[in-house]
């Protein structure tokens, strides 16, 4: 989802002053075992600040809450924030609020 503003250069022109970027429901990436799918952390073992037995606790500790406190309730039924960003010249204006308050909006449309 985008929020878009009249440019100060051409008040003709549009530009992007936030965004928002949702999962929808259904979309979750699953393999054929069921599990959620997320990248091996193996992929960043090239890097010295790497250390992969913690960060392989901190994202079960992460997958295992949000099957507890969501999947086990909500199932595929969820619509999750990934991202949220204005840009800082329009801070403070409700343009991310509004942005989330169209994502509960559409949750609470989809049941």
């Amino acid at each position: 989802m985008l929020a878009e503003a009249p440019s100060s250069e051409d008040p003709s022109v549009k530009k992007v002053v936030a965004l928002s970027v949702w999962q929808l429901p259904g979309t979750y990436l699953k393999g054929a075992d069921g599990e959620q799918k997320v990248k091996p952390l193996e992929i960043h073992s090239d890097r010295r600040d790497a250390d992969i037995p913690p960060m392989r606790a901190f994202i079960k500790g992460l997958l295992d809450a949000k099957d507890k406190y969501f999947d086990s309730i909500y199932g595929e039924k969820q619509l999750f924030l990934l991202s949220l960003a204005t840009h800082p010249d329009y801070h403070r204006r409700g343009i991310g609020a509004a942005l989330c308050k169209w994502g509960m909006a559409k949750a609470k449309a989809e049941g």
